[in-house]
C-alpha cells in the first residue's frame, strides 16, 4: 500500500529496533489522555515494547505487524491479530 511519500508493508525482523522506538514514542507522546503523563503509568506501558517483544510479534502467526516508512525510515507501526489479554495480546499489550 502506498500514499504520497509513504509505504506501508509487513514488518520484518530487522525492523524491530526502529519499530520499538516508534511504539514507545507513540505511547509517550500521543497517549497523554490515557496515561495522564504519569511517568509510572508510561513506564508500565512501554516496559515490554522492546526490540525482542517486537520480534516476537512479527513472528506471531495469529496476527500481522505492519510498518509505515517515509524516506526509508519507520514512522508508524500497526498490529492486526487476535485479542487474548490472558496471553498478553491486546490493543496495548
Amino acid at each position: 500500500m502506498t500514499a504520497p511519500g509513504l509505504l506501508v508493508r509487513r514488518a520484518k525482523v530487522e525492523d524491530a529496533p526502529a519499530a520499538s522506538e516508534v511504539l514507545r514514542a507513540s505511547i509517550t507522546r500521543l497517549c497523554g489522555a490515557d496515561h495522564g503523563d504519569d511517568p509510572e503509568v508510561i513506564a508500565g506501558w512501554v516496559a515490554n515494547k522492546t526490540p525482542d517483544w517486537v520480534r516476537r510479534m512479527i513472528g506471531d502467526e495469529t496476527g500481522m505487524m505492519l510498518v509505515a516508512e517515509r524516506g526509508g525510515r519507520i514512522v508508524g507501526v500497526g498490529m492486526i491479530g487476535e485479542l487474548d489479554p490472558a496471553a498478553g495480546k491486546g490493543p496495548c499489550c
